[in-house]
């Protein structure tokens, strides 16, 4: 359990040309393929200059 979270590859990304890359972090790339599809891809490349950073998850994180 020493690496939970890596960088992995996401297929939709992978097409930009940027100074700034998107970087996207994982437990698998599977996962982050299928969260990260086309659609999403075009819209976080075209507003990528306006993110910090973009977290989703699905662990439950709030009270009840």
């Amino acid at each position: 359990m020493n690496q939970f979270v890596t960088q992995v590859r996401t297929e939709s990304l992978q097409a930009q040309k940027s100074k700034d890359p998107l970087v996207t972090l994982a437990e698998s790339d599977e996962v982050a393929n299928q969260l990260i599809d086309k659609n999403i891809a075009e819209v976080l490349l075209s507003n990528g200059d306006c993110l910090i950073d973009l977290h989703i998850t699905d662990q439950q994180v709030y009270n009840k």
